[in-house]
């Protein structure tokens, strides 16, 4: 999960009153590679006057700042922060989707879906609707992805796709020889998903970040 949190948060009682209080957290392993790789990421330059940085779980109330760093890395690579965000008051990763911006009230995943469009038509100039369809696998990904398959000299091959309870992705590459009993998704790569979770395979973006996650790739969403 992207490190984009201080040991901080507010704390919304049932009373309406606001207690404060620091969170000590280590991070975990997976938490500490994925820093790390996100550290080489470039970062935004330019005024954040108007850019949130609260962002409130509705869940439990709890409302946690988000480090500067993290800020000016999103807004200039939105596609390499995952949809799971953490919360200080649970001390726990969630789905972007249950968070609110504290000075807007937007979603947190609307927002962040918001960049990534606005950075999927400037950069690959691909001429988005604001709720895209189906799944975009990027050049990188995509090469990224024939290598691995290369390697395991496998010419036709699947890139599997599933969501979790918690809102993440499992993926996984497998052979032609795989029985496909999914559904298969028409992409850069040809990806199997199940065919209960078809409907909520929209707006799902698969980018290459080496040293990030499995097979080297993070997968976001463009809306809820």
């Amino acid at each position: 999960m992207f490190q984009w949190y201080r040991s901080w948060h507010r704390l919304r009682q049932g009373d309406g009153s606001v207690v404060e209080a620091t969170v000590e957290r280590e991070a975990a392993d997976d938490d500490r590679r994925k820093a790390e790789a996100a550290s080489t990421l470039p970062r935004y330059e330019g005024t954040l006057e108007g850019v949130p940085h609260v962002h409130t779980h509705k869940s439990c109330g709890s409302a946690t700042l988000i480090d500067e760093s993290a800020i000016r890395t999103y807004l200039t690579s939105p596609l390499r922060v995952e949809d799971q965000i953490y919360c200080a008051g649970c001390r726990d990763h969630f789905h972007a989707g249950e968070f609110t911006w504290d000075a807007t009230s937007e979603s947190v995943l609307a927002y962040l879906g918001r960049l990534r469009r606005e950075h999927l038509r400037r950069v690959y100039h691909l001429r988005l609707a604001d709720k895209p369809a189906g799944v975009i696998v990027l050049p990188a990904a995509a090469k990224a992805l024939k290598l691995r398959a290369k390697a395991l000299k496998w010419t036709k091959y699947y890139l599997s796709l599933k969501i979790l309870l918690d809102g993440t992705f499992a993926v996984e590459l497998v052979d032609i020889r795989h029985r496909v009993t999914e559904t298969v998704v028409d992409a850069a790569v040809p990806i199997i998903v199940e065919r209960d979770q078809l409907s909520r395979m929209q707006g799902i973006v698969v980018d290459h970040f080496p040293g990030y996650g499995d097979y080297d790739l993070v997968i976001t969403r463009l809306h809820g």
